[in-house]
């Protein structure tokens, strides 16, 4: 049975990779035939050879998913997991070698805030009564509590 130290750059990096859910670690386990052992910023693979491999490809794998943004949930480390030890990791792999990137003509796809500078500073000096209850004149002639001014 050989052994295997995966290291990554920081704790929070490798929970990042299992979707920081204990039961995705054990699901591996399982699918895999590998017992994993995870502290802080490293993950130890117990296993023969091959099993050992395919678990080194998965976590390989999964670290450049999310060096190329993506984010790994429960259900993608299942089907992740469970396409590497069906040994369809090569057909994944093909995915991350050559993304899928769709041009837009925008710059930006965030919304520029309006050019209305006079409404917002008119809103943030607008000062907010905390009182719980009205004044007895309020009580009788205006409704409670005051309307705000449109911002």
């Amino acid at each position: 049975m050989a052994t295997k130290t995966l290291h990554f750059p920081s704790p929070r990096h490798l929970t990042s990779l299992y979707g920081g859910r204990e039961e995705n670690l054990v699901h591996a386990e399982r699918a895999l035939g590998v017992k994993l052992v995870t502290r802080e910023d490293w993950l130890r693979i117990d296993a023969p050879a091959e099993p050992l491999a395919k678990a080194e490809a998965l976590f390989g794998f999964l670290d450049i998913a999310r060096a190329q943004g993506m984010t790994i949930r429960t259900p993608d480390f299942h089907r992740i997991a469970d396409s590497f030890a069906r040994g369809e990791g090569n057909e994944l792999r093909t995915m991350l070698d050559e993304p899928l990137v769709i041009a837009t003509n925008r710059k930006t796809i965030v919304p520029r805030p309006s050019a209305k500078s006079s409404t917002s500073n008119r809103c943030s000096r607008t000062r907010l009564s905390s009182a719980s209850a009205p004044p007895a004149r309020a009580r009788l002639t205006s409704r409670w509590p005051p309307p705000f001014p449109p911002c």
